[in-house]
């Protein structure tokens, strides 16, 4: 795994894309008082492009919460990335991502 690679892992179509799926497929309907909820999620984009080892970096307890599992569940199903590159060949690299979640009242 390359830890400062030439190129880093791309969403395909970019961040606009990555920012649609999100909005379309992270829903919390379980846990909605209205609040905000900010997840740090980690996760290795391999070689292939393929999501591996997503977890939630920000925990402050072991247990995962509805909204966790939620948001993990949903994550898992996005399309293979564009991998990182190392002089000119695709690596596994590890990748962070902030997600700001509002739970609307229902």
């Amino acid at each position: 795994m390359c830890t400062l690679p030439d190129k880093f892992p791309e969403f395909p179509g970019g961040v606009g894309e990555m920012l649609s799926f999100m909005q379309k497929n992270v829903r919390t309907s379980k846990e909605n008082d209205g609040s905000q909820s900010k997840v740090y999620l980690s996760f290795i984009v391999t070689e292939t492009g393929k999501i591996e080892c997503l977890r939630i970096v920000n925990k402050t307890t072991q247990e995962y919460s509805i909204m966790d599992k939620d948001v993990l569940q949903e994550m898992a199903k996005m399309p293979n990335w564009i991998p990182a590159q190392c002089n000119g060949t695709n690596v596994a690299a590890l990748y962070s991502l902030p997600i700001t979640i509002c739970l609307a009242n229902q």
